[in-house]
């Protein structure tokens, strides 16, 4: 019987890490998120802990900075306004004094055909006040 209960626990504690991530909700008015890999603190000091393994940070506005070494990270999930429905995703390098910095971008959907804004251009001109 004890032999099962450790199985059960240690079943019970690989479950929680393996399905364990790292959130980042979003709350704003804006219609993109920007998500740039340009911060030199360690991002994970802003994240509190959810559940046994997890981690969560709510982040009040359209502009995000993390590490560059979070950007390799598998568990990381942005989420943005719950009231967002369709949802268009561009993840690249954005080349900006002599180096590049990697971002994320969400753009809430709101017309059926948003082609103009989903460009590099319009990326790159949004990137650009941004980081001003």
């Amino acid at each position: 019987m004890l032999a099962e209960l450790v199985l059960l626990m240690g079943g019970y504690l690989w479950y929680g890490y393996s399905s364990s991530s790292t959130d980042i909700h979003i709350e704003t008015d804006e219609d993109y998120i920007f998500v740039l890999y340009d911060a030199t603190e360690n991002s994970m000091d802003n994240f509190s802990r959810k559940r046994l393994f997890g981690k969560e940070w709510l982040v009040t506005g359209n502009i995000v900075h993390l590490n560059p070494s979070l950007i390799s990270r598998n568990d990381i999930r942005i989420l943005p306004p719950e009231n967002w429905m369709g949802i268009y995703e561009e993840n690249g390098k954005y080349f900006y004094q002599g180096g590049s910095i990697s971002y994320s971008y969400k753009l809430r959907s709101r017309q059926a055909n948003e082609y103009k804004r989903t460009q590099q251009t319009y990326i790159d001109s949004l990137l650009t006040l941004v980081l001003r």
